[in-house]
């Protein structure tokens, strides 16, 4: 394999690979807004309007599209390629984040955004909370939850599913059924969640922050009472490293952050059919990088 040049992909303006037959730059512009081979936008409000047709274009056409905003990212479609791409974590580091473009001071959460071992560490302390037989015993309660949003809007006889629901339900099934976060604060760690998720780019670390914040004190005050046969107790008592080094705070914080709620998501889609194809940024493993760009961070 060829070394891979340095720097930012906006900078270096690496070759975008294009199949015959596909549409020109011109022609991408005319109908998306953009070339969204070689200048795609992940949070440009015209992927929303057109996402499944964006999607097959680039399938089709460019598997691996590239973006200019920030500092660059690359943007992966086909499944074959993100499952090699989440398979090799010495490529394809999550140790500096997978988000592309990160908010600075925006900390990391564990255990997606780590390496072997530290990876390695934290899934095998969590896994057994988010086994088949333990979350099998949240359907109630989750159950539960589903009727109490539907009668939100039952009267009405219609919903705007994301907002009125598909955002909700994931945050309420990790932070009240798994966490016991009081019912009086899901609103303000579930819309922390989807505003750092998907506000402005400025202002996500912000949202984040607050939701740390409020997990800090949670847990400081989870600390002080027995300890429980549940997650929040797992994440309290930390693990240990390959080399002997204990989790510092902010990666005990960082277990407790919003990770689960991405496979809540998974789990609500798959649950409702059929959906669009796949399509994951590069920086779900590795933000704006290359093969072989730092390639393995700890």
């Amino acid at each position: 394999m060829d070394t891979p040049a340095k720097g930012t992909i906006a900078q270096r303006d690496p070759d975008v690979k294009v199949e015959a037959g596909a549409p020109s730059a011109e022609e991408l512009k005319a109908k998306f807004g953009r070339d969204i081979f070689r200048d795609f936008d992940y949070d440009d409000p015209k992927f929303n309007v057109n996402f499944v047709e964006t999607l097959n274009t680039q399938l089709k056409h460019c598997p691996v599209a590239r973006s200019n905003v920030g500092t660059g990212y690359w943007w992966v479609t086909r499944n074959e390629d993100v499952r090699r791409i989440g398979q090799d974590w010495k490529t394809f580091s999550n140790a500096q984040g997978y988000q592309p473009n990160r908010p600075e001071g925006l900390p990391y959460l564990y255990p997606e955004e780590s390496d072997p071992p530290r990876h390695t560490a934290w899934r095998s302390a969590l896994n057994p909370h988010l086994s088949p037989m333990a979350v099998a015993g949240y359907e109630k309660a989750i159950r539960e939850d589903v009727n109490t949003l539907i009668d939100r809007f039952i009267d009405k006889g219609e919903c705007e599913f994301i907002s009125e629901f598909g955002a909700i339900l994931p945050g309420w099934a990790f932070f009240k059924n798994i966490l016991g976060v009081p019912v009086e604060d899901l609103a303000l760690l579930v819309n922390g969640v989807e505003q750092g998720t998907f506000a402005p780019v400025s202002e996500r670390a912000g949202h984040f922050a607050k939701v740390f914040e409020y997990l800090g004190a949670f847990l400081e005050k989870r600390s002080k009472q027995a300890p429980q046969d549940d997650m929040v107790s797992t994440i309290l008592a930390g693990v240990t490293y390959e080399d002997g080094s204990p989790a510092v705070g902010t990666q005990v914080v960082g277990a407790g952050g919003y990770h689960v709620r991405r496979h809540c998501d998974d789990d609500l889609r798959d649950g409702l059919g059929d959906s669009p194809p796949s399509a994951t940024p590069a920086g779900s493993r590795s933000a704006g990088r290359q093969p072989g760009d730092d390639a393995q961070r700890n």
